[in-house]
């Protein structure tokens, strides 16, 4: 089936800040809370946020459905015909393996998880002992059009 739409994360995949964000909550909270090592918010950062996913979900039907629609009325939003792009023909990329990848998957879409060798990786969000195997994994953007491509040469 040919791809009609892609759909991209943001964070990590498209846009890299200039400063790591930890840096910047440190600069941010210095006025208020005082000198927080950036460091240590990196750290705190990551175990906050998966504490606080596990204890309290935030999406009442479930993340894959909240984001397939959020999919969904972002593309109507900005002009797709509700009825001329079916779920199978959506590809969404991304560097989270939970959020990106499966819930795309979850949700309907196809998906492809972004993996930069090297420095350009560092920003991306990975698992410790992450077992990728059966994932399709592209290592930069320019794969992903290639994959595109392909797919679309296919029809």
């Amino acid at each position: 089936m040919a791809i009609r739409l892609v759909i991209f994360d943001a964070l990590h995949t498209l846009l890299k800040p200039r400063r790591p964000i930890y840096v910047q909550y440190s600069q941010t909270f210095e006025p208020y809370l005082g000198v927080l090592e950036p460091e240590a918010l990196k750290n705190s950062f990551k175990t906050a946020l998966k504490q606080l996913q596990t204890e309290k979900p935030v999406y009442q039907s479930g993340a894959q459905e909240w984001w397939g629609e959020v999919i969904r009325r972002t593309a109507i939003g900005a002009g797709a015909d509700q009825k001329g792009v079916s779920m199978h023909e959506a590809l969404h990329v991304g560097d989270e393996l939970a959020a990106d990848y499966f819930g795309a998957k979850q949700s309907g879409l196809s998906a492809l998880l972004l993996r930069r060798p090297g420095p350009e990786g560092e920003g991306e969000m990975k698992e410790a002992n992450e077992d990728l195997r059966s994932i399709e994994v592209v290592p930069d953007l320019l794969h992903v059009v290639d994959r595109v491509n392909n797919a679309n040469e296919r029809g």
